[in-house]
């Protein structure tokens, strides 16, 4: 993962002075054929659970072993 989303993340919570959970994540799986998942979420304000913003991505998995990793993430922060 980019450390732009990392990035985001820590400006998001430092704009808002907050500590961030997540609600309403959904993760659907693009293809039978491969390990794509496409989510969204909402990000709220852990202490009054009001929404500041909401996150968009792409996981790509792989199995190189047996074991499934993520070997790409993309996130946007809106």
């Amino acid at each position: 993962m980019a450390d732009r989303s990392c990035a985001a993340s820590i400006m998001l919570a430092e704009k808002n002075t907050c500590e961030i959970v997540v609600s309403n994540m959904d993760i659907k799986r693009t293809s039978e054929a491969e390990e794509v998942y496409v989510f969204t979420a909402d990000l709220l304000k852990k202490e009054d659970n009001n929404k500041i913003a909401s996150a968009v991505g792409t996981v790509y998995l792989t199995d190189p072993n047996g074991m499934l990793i993520v070997e790409k993430a993309t996130i946007t922060v809106k």
